[in-house]
């Protein structure tokens, strides 16, 4: 590194003697780097310099303009990016300089999930310099940054700087790197602001700090010495205590470790080094408001998971039982609406219990458990295409065939005021509704399931709830349905058109049936450049220093479909992964597969789709959300490339 610093340092050395020849140059300035996103130069508190007869230091800075959007890295950069550096250990004049790269406190970038710290805008990184005795104040070296927007650019180059002799008095730089050094933290800073003590609760993965501030309201805190594989999120902060998510690792394998604390408070900032111990004492204290708060953020989580089902893809099947249920009640008593839409959302939340309950019984089994696991199942899908086809028979009016009048209770659709058919329908809705994950069902479910029964039955009441919302909304305002035109042989044709998509749908859950049974070999999926997916393929790529992306998919998820239409099997998704000559593995769930279930129980997941990039320089998998967008997918590959360094 010295003999190409040293390189640079003479390049700079003629390339100044021959600016000096030609047009004058401000001395407390060096020249600019320049790319598209970012400049960078350093600068001068001082506007020249008196030759010293001992050692002294030379405050200068580097200074980078940022193009909005566009952010460079801390020190520690957190779970992505690369730290910020400057090369000036070099050789120059018959004398060798050495520097220390200062950094005031970052800000918290969170994208993805991912927590990074550094710096947007104008950034100062004040740049302490000795000069040895004797030696003119110049030096030269190299500057090594990464610059993240959308997405991640190094940025690479020679910077210089030189001051011509002088009584050192100050440049118009020097109250902005003073500025600067007075928000760089250390153990000197920050009177104000002490740790008391520092626990590990094993039981929530979390730190727990008790601080005293005085008067001053904490408002973050950055931990460094932890390893590679952590991360820390923003702390929560009350009555004195802060308690820090740690994510990544077991937060337990801390305990003994020395760690260094950024501490931000006010206009007060510090650094301090504390070692957590085992004491769960703090944790007792607070674990009864720990788990009510928990278990209250869970439910409402479970509650908009149900309430986003109603607008997913997953939800098509059933568009037809909504919109018939609606348009049957045309003209109807705001009693009778009342009535029947309560019956289908009492449908729904009891269709709810039931899966609570079964999932409550194979967990007891020791068998594997999962959301929308029952579209695997050839006894469950005969089931639905009978009910099915009955329900699409119904709303057919010229269509007859002998049904058994308990049947024929069940399956009706019309205007009377049948009950048991709305009960019924709003049950049809609910199980043919749960094949697919969609935003936050994932996590009430992934919570569910690790919890205890109890938890897991009011968690499936919650998202049960949400997904009855709509009908309750007709329970509270009947006046809603009389916004329909009056009766008449509209409704027919509609009928007829709802009924036609119902026998699609019968269609569509008879070829699951017809593929759980055996009856049509499934042959592997390989178009669209997918290959199949197991942990030992899987497993070798990653080896091999491929980027491997797996798509954990089944023909009964709608919304995995919909994922590969609209994203993953465009010619823009295709090229996205290409370009980065990525592996695609394709996990097809469609029947029982221990295999798969234990890859998804690996991650905390329990239903499809679920997506993720792996690669051997990756600390921890790169997770895609559940519903696909094409910049979802370039932005996490983008991730992948810069946290490899690829």
């Amino acid at each position: 590194m010295k003999q190409r610093a040293a390189i640079f340092s003479i390049f700079a050395i003629l390339l100044s003697a021959v600016l000096g020849i030609q047009s004058p140059v401000r001395a407390a300035e060096g020249p600019w780097l320049k790319t598209d996103f970012a400049e960078a130069r350093l600068i001068s508190a001082a506007e020249n310099w008196q030759i010293q007869d001992r050692d002294a230091i030379w405050r200068t800075a580097l200074e980078v303009q940022l193009q909005p959007g566009w952010k460079i890295y801390w020190r520690s950069p957190g779970d992505a990016g690369l730290p910020t550096q400057v090369f000036l250990d070099e050789f120059s004049k018959n004398a060798w300089y050495s520097s220390e790269l200062l950094f005031p406190v970052p800000e918290r970038f969170t994208l993805f999930g991912l927590e990074t710290y550094g710096y947007g805008g104008r950034v100062i990184l004040p740049l302490d310099i000795t000069v040895p005795a004797g030696a003119d104040a110049f030096v030269a070296g190299m500057l090594d940054l990464l610059a993240c927007s959308d997405i991640c650019v190094p940025m690479q180059g020679a910077l210089s700087l030189g001051l011509t002799s002088g009584t050192g008095a100050s440049s118009i730089y020097a109250q902005d790197i003073a500025f600067a050094r007075a928000h760089v933290p250390s153990t000197a800073t920050g009177p104000d602001i002490s740790i008391a003590d520092m626990w590990v609760d094993g039981d929530t993965n979390q730190l727990l700090v008790r601080y005293d501030t005085s008067d001053l309201q904490l408002e973050d805190i950055f931990i460094e010495g932890a390893g590679p594989g952590y991360s820390f999120s923003k702390p929560i902060s009350e009555g004195g205590l802060a308690q820090i998510n740690v994510s990544g690792k077991v937060a337990t394998d801390l305990i003994g470790v020395p760690l260094v604390m950024t501490i931000v408070a006010g206009d007060q900032y510090t650094e301090i080094t504390h070692t957590p111990s085992d004491d769960n004492s703090l944790a007792a204290q607070i674990a009864g408001k720990q788990v009510t708060s928990l278990l209250l953020s869970s439910l409402l989580i479970a509650f908009l998971g149900g309430l986003i089902l109603n607008v997913m893809p997953c939800v098509l099947p059933v568009l037809s039982l909504k919109i018939a249920s609606v348009l049957s009640m045309s003209g109807a008593s705001e009693t009778q609406v009342r009535r029947r839409f309560f019956a289908s959302a009492a449908g729904i939340m009891f269709s709810f219990l039931l899966l609570a309950g079964g999932l409550i019984a194979v967990r007891a089994a020791g068998l594997q458990v999962g959301w929308g696991i029952q579209f695997q199942q050839p006894i469950f899908l005969a089931i639905m295409f009978g009910i099915l086809a009955l329900f699409t028979l119904s709303l057919f009016d010229r269509i007859y065939i002998p049904i058994p009048s308990f049947l024929s209770g069940l399956t009706r659709t019309d205007g009377q005021h049948n009950l048991r058919g709305d009960f019924f329908a709003g049950m049809l809705a609910t199980l043919l509704a749960t094949p697919c994950s969609a935003p936050f069902v994932g996590t009430a479910i992934a919570f569910a399931l690790t919890a205890s029964d109890g938890v897991l039955a009011l968690t499936m009441m919650a998202m049960g709830l949400g997904l009855a919302s709509p009908w309750l909304l007709f329970v509270v305002h009947p006046k809603f349905v009389s916004l329909l035109p009056k009766p008449g042989k509209w409704m027919v044709w509609v009928k007829q058109g709802l009924g036609l998509l119902l026998l699609l749908t019968t269609i569509w859950v008879g070829s699951l049936f017809i593929n759980a049974i055996g009856w049509r070999e499934v042959e592997p999926k390989q178009a669209g450049n997918w290959q199949v997916w197991s942990e030992a393929e899987m497993d070798a790529q990653i080896a091999q220093g491929n980027i491997v992306f797996v798509d954990v998919t089944a023909d009964w998820c709608i919304t995995c479909k919909t994922n590969k239409l609209l994203v993953l099997d465009t010619a823009d998704g295709v090229a996205a992964t290409e370009a980065l000559q990525v592996v695609r593995l394709q996990a097809d769930w469609t029947r029982p597969d221990p295999e798969i279930a234990s890859f998804l129980a690996k991650y905390g997941r329990y239903g499809i789709p679920f997506n993720l990039i792996l690669h051997e320089k990756l600390e921890n998998p790169v997770i895609l959300p559940e519903i696909l967008t094409l910049k979802a997918l370039k932005d996490s590959l983008q991730i992948v490339q810069s946290q490899a360094g690829l």
